[in-house]
């Protein structure tokens, strides 16, 4: 959350938003930096008006270097649910 507040306003570029699988995501800059980003999300189970989890994650590649469509499936792929620690 951090960084959304941190860098959000200066995002540009935003793609239009694509699916993948499950999830739907979107490519963009953070001009703060001058990173290539990637931002998904996936919706659980419909649940009650609602959705049962969100599972959310936003990553950004080093300085003038780019995301490539395997990243993006990649850290999608990996993005899961973590049970919750006692």
């Amino acid at each position: 959350m951090t960084w959304i507040f941190e860098h959000g306003k200066l995002i540009a570029q935003v793609s239009p938003v694509a699916r993948y699988k499950d999830a739907d995501y979107v490519t963009f800059m953070d001009g703060k930096a001058g990173r290539n980003c990637v931002g998904f999300r996936r919706m659980g189970r419909p649940q009650r008006g609602g959705y049962d989890s969100l599972t959310g994650g936003i990553l950004c590649a080093p300085s003038g270097t780019t995301i490539s469509d395997v990243d993006i499936s990649v850290f999608i792929d990996r993005g899961r649910l973590q049970p919750p620690m006692r």
